[in-house]
C-alpha cells in the first residue's frame, strides 16, 4: 500500500533544512525550484519546499520542530492520499498537539503508520 505525503512549501532553505534534521531518515526530501523559476534580483529569498511522508513519528517531529520556532507559528500543509485518493489542506502550528492533527489525518481517512 502507498503512504500518503505531506508537502509543505514557502520555506526558507534552512527553515526546510531544520525540519529535514527533525524527521527519521528518508521520511522527507527537499524540494528545490528548478532554475528558470529562480529570481534573485534585489536579494529576493528563494522559498523551496519539504515532501514528507506521513506516519506519527513524522508528525511528532514535526510538532516539536514547530514549537521550536515559537508561539502562534503556523504553517499549511498540503496532504496526498495514495493510489489517487485526492488531496487536502492542513494547517498545523507550534501549539497543535501531535494527537490533534493524527485525529484529523485519521478522521479524513489517512492510514498514518507507526514510523
Amino acid at each position: 500500500m502507498e503512504q500518503a505525503y505531506m508537502t509543505i512549501d514557502g520555506l526558507s532553505r534552512i527553515e526546510a533544512l531544520e525540519l529535514i534534521d527533525e524527521l527519521p531518515d528518508g521520511q522527507a526530501q527537499l524540494v528545490e525550484p528548478d532554475e528558470d523559476e529562480l529570481s534573485t534580483e534585489y536579494g529576493d529569498v528563494v522559498a523551496v519546499a519539504v515532501v514528507i511522508a506521513v506516519s506519527i513519528v513524522a508528525i511528532s517531529a514535526m510538532a516539536t520542530w514547530l514549537a521550536s520556532r515559537g508561539k502562534n507559528v503556523e504553517l499549511e500543509t498540503e496532504v496526498t492520499l495514495p493510489c489517487g485518493g485526492g488531496k487536502f489542506k492542513l494547517r498545523f502550528g507550534s501549539e497543535s498537539p501531535a494527537e490533534r492533527v493524527l485525529d484529523e489525518l485519521r478522521d479524513r481517512g489517512v492510514d498514518v503508520p507507526p514510523g
